[in-house]
Order: C-alpha cells, then structure tokens, then sequence
C-alpha cells in the first residue's frame, strides 16, 4: 500500500493544540519508519507552509524557516516521492 498525505495531516502532526495531533504525528511517524512509498503533492506542500505559518489561524505558528524544515525533513526520507502537476492535467478527459 501507499500512501498520498494531504496538507491537513501534516497540520495536525505539527500543531500540538489539534485535537487530531497524537493520531496524525503517530501515523506520519508510521509512514516515516515503514517501507512503503508515501507522497506529498507541492500543492499540499505549499498549504502546509501557507498556513502552518499564519498566526490568524495556527495557534502557535511555525516561522517559515521551521514550515521549510519540516517538508526538507520529510522530503529528506527515502520512500517519500512529490506529485506535480503536469501541463496535459485535462488529457484524460474524453470531451
């Protein structure tokens, strides 16, 4: 099995105040000592970076050098693949 972590996930494991923190740092955790691949979309990348630093909506925010740290961190980890957007996003559609 793999695994596609979204922004909310990775929220949840680095903001102690959620109610979701234990679970979500537990199976980010799982995922990082497991030997399945797991992938982060640069989407969710960058959301997790948007908002874990906005003091408007995280309790105790991340600065953008600790949000960076934390995805060069998990990026860092062997099974862990980023998912980009490619120009022909649309091809598979038959209109």
């Amino acid at each position: 099995m793999s695994y596609t972590i979204d922004a909310n996930i990775l929220l949840y494991a680095t903001n102690e105040d959620s109610a979701f923190h234990i679970k979500a740092k537990e199976f980010i955790e799982s995922c990082a000592n497991g030997n399945e691949t797991w992938y982060l979309s640069w989407t969710a990348i960058h959301a997790f970076i948007r908002i874990s630093t906005h003091p408007k909506i995280m309790p105790r925010p991340l600065t953008p050098h600790e949000a960076v740290s934390v995805i060069d961190t998990i990026l860092g980890l062997t099974l862990v693949q980023t998912i980009a957007e490619t120009d022909n996003n649309l091809d598979f559609c038959d209109i």
